[in-house]
């Protein structure tokens, strides 16, 4: 496990990167650590916030633990159909909440993202405590909500404190693990996005942060083959993955070197822009199966003719009026002013070998998705009924999800 001691403070980017989370706890017998810790910062009235699946899972066991220690303030527990972060269940937890000092999440993504906009809200601070290594936003300090329709990430808590047992990852439905292979999976790309950006736009960029997320993403393709295995090392340290990423947005304060296109296309669908895509598939294998088919796009664009001087940028707002109809209004605010306007032909002269050399440099698809396929992940769009047409679709509509400059925006702004 990386060491987070030294992350906090002054930074070579230039910046001072804020680290919230002061203990993380991994190894078996986390659990049974936690009151204790919990009572070392303070915290005497803990709120449980889980799901009915994760109150099975650990939310039970936490329980007993925190009351055994006198501390268990009370519980929140999500028992709705198809529990979201949406404007529900913010207000379902909000409404239940009394007496307490500290929020504590147990349960995978939706959970957390729920306890964290919540806590932020009420300037309270949260516990993390994960039944399943499926996302890289536990102790992040944004929450990915659906708030108005709209797939929008909101300044949220991170976690002062996270607690996970390698055996309950390990048990956890496999389909969340391999959400949490397809989530860091997708960093290859989000990192190259966020590198070529900065290049060719001057946007601020972090070399540490982005190390760090690189870091992730081989922790999880070192340890695929032990998660096959049942290995419950290879979850902890799936989980460790996730939780670098985590800290990576934590110290930057947004998700930049996280998400990119491969995101905006699960965001796409999830904000319902298509409706033939399995509205129950998870997050994270969405991500991971566009990883795969970005990577084939992204390596085999001609970047020579792409970012052929002088470069013109196309109107957007036709494109989102046609493609995201009754929220159109509110992604048009979104994008304004747009990103791509930002492109400096003097950087783009001085630095576009360097901008090739990254994209060349990005791993093979057939590689990742032999390892992803291995554990049972989704690597193929049509499982989640995704024919090629709307697969083009979204690769040509979901670059406006966020006003963030991708390849994949390039591609689909650049007019030649």
């Amino acid at each position: 496990m990386v060491d987070f001691s030294n992350l906090a403070g002054p930074c070579a980017c230039g910046h001072d990167h804020d680290v919230v989370t002061v203990h993380i706890d991994t190894a078996k017998g986390a659990s049974e650590r936690m009151p204790q810790k919990l009572r070392e910062q303070g915290y005497t009235k803990v709120w449980m916030v889980c799901d009915s699946n994760t109150y099975a899972a650990a939310g039970e066991m936490v329980e007993k633990l925190l009351a055994d220690d006198g501390i268990l303030a009370g519980k929140t527990i999500l028992t709705h159909d198809h529990v979201m972060a949406d404007e529900y269940s913010v207000e379902f937890t909000d409404q239940s909440l009394k007496d307490y000092d500290v929020l504590l999440a147990v349960g995978s993504g939706t959970v957390h993202d729920i306890t964290r906009y919540v806590a932020f809200q009420h300037k309270m601070p949260f516990v993390s405590f994960p039944t399943a290594a499926s996302v890289d936003g536990f102790v992040s300090s944004v929450a990915a909500m659906e708030f108005g329709g709209l797939k929008v990430t909101l300044p949220a808590r991170a976690p002062v404190m996270l607690f996970s047992e390698p055996e309950i990852l390990k048990d956890a439905p496999a389909e969340l693990t391999c959400a949490g292979v397809g989530d860091l999976l997708g960093k290859y790309t989000s990192l190259a996005d966020w590198r070529m950006s900065h290049l060719i736009t001057g946007e601020h960029f972090c070399q540490r942060i982005s190390d760090l997320v690189f870091e992730a993403t081989e922790i999880v393709r070192s340890s695929i083959s032990g998660l096959s295995a049942g290995d419950v090392s290879a979850f902890r340290s799936l989980l460790d993955g996730l939780i670098i990423s985590g800290i990576a947005m934590q110290m930057l304060g947004h998700s930049r070197p996280a998400s990119s296109g491969e995101h905006h296309i699960s965001h796409f669908w999830e904000m319902g822009m298509v409706d033939t895509v399995d509205p129950n598939a998870l997050h994270g294998e969405k991500v991971g199966m566009n990883e795969i088919r970005l990577l084939d796009l992204y390596k085999n664009t001609n970047l020579d003719e792409l970012l052929a001087l002088p470069i013109k940028i196309r109107d957007i707002e036709p494109d989102i009026r046609f493609a995201y109809k009754n929220v159109a209004d509110e992604v048009i605010k979104a994008n304004t002013p747009d990103c791509a306007l930002n492109i400096d032909p003097e950087l783009v002269k001085k630095n576009l070998d360097e901008v090739k050399a990254l994209y060349a440099a990005l791993p093979d698809s057939n590689e990742l998705k032999e390892l992803m396929a291995g554990i049972g992940c989704t690597v193929s769009p049509e499982t989640l009924g995704c024919d090629e047409a709307t697969m083009q679709y979204s690769i040509d509509y979901a670059c406006y999800v966020r006003n963030k400059l991708t390849l994949l925006r390039l591609i689909r702004t650049v007019e030649r």
